[in-house]
């Protein structure tokens, strides 16, 4: 045994015994680098999944802050729109705005000390009939107020925001509204002009603070 040669280096090449050591270092090498190639796709297809993911997830929040700044956007151009309107109430020689309004309102209701009637019905088609005169008087300003608050809890109601925000912003809307333009509103509500308003009015409970005693 220790007289024995480990290597012949003088003899002839074997071209069989080589071909299947080759084949078998080839089969084991190649298998090894098969399976490291497997094991880094896996990887990077891993790597791919979570940052398409995580681009959809920005891309999702980059969307829901675009519609929240539109929304923004629209609100406060519909809400410079109301405050607008509102200036353009003119009431005898000197008031303006609220005051107008608060003065009007003040008309109507004495008008509606003067309703009778043996039913609710007859007396509401009295009461409406006195608003008539007031949507009539008021043509220029009065129809266009009140689109413009049906177009605000319009987009209040359809913006892609949470129940939470959409309540919250409800209620700065309606803390806007002073109890005269209620007034006027919950009988513009019950006219042929307010008919879309009225989901809105009952949905958003704009008439929450509406003294009883203020109705016709």
């Amino acid at each position: 045994a220790l007289g024995r040669t480990l290597f012949n280096l003088g003899g002839a090449i074997d071209n069989e015994v080589w071909g299947q050591f080759g084949d078998f270092i080839g089969g084991i090498v190649g298998t090894l680098i098969s399976y490291i190639s497997v094991r880094l796709l896996v990887r990077n297809l891993r790597e791919q999944m979570k940052s398409n993911q995580q681009q959809a997830e920005s891309n999702s929040q980059n969307a829901k802050v675009f519609e929240l700044q539109q929304f923004n956007e629209m609100y406060k151009l519909l809400f410079n729109q109301y405050q607008d309107t509102i200036s353009n109430y003119r009431y005898g020689s000197d008031l303006t705005g609220q005051k107008a309004i608060a003065a009007i309102a003040k008309d109507i209701m004495l008008h509606g000390g003067t309703i009778n009637g043996g039913t609710y019905q007859e007396r509401e088609s009295k009461a409406l009939s006195i608003y008539d005169s007031f949507y009539v008087n008021y043509h220029d300003v009065a129809p266009v107020h009140f689109r413009i608050i049906y177009r605000i809890f319009q987009l209040i109601d359809e913006a892609e925001i949470s129940d939470t925000q959409r309540r919250d912003v409800a209620k700065i809307m309606r803390s806007q509204l002073s109890e005269e333009e209620l007034f006027l509103l919950r009988y513009n509500c019950k006219s042929p002009y307010g008919v879309k308003m009225r989901l809105y009015l009952n949905r958003y409970n704009l008439q929450k603070h509406l003294p009883v005693l203020s109705l016709l």
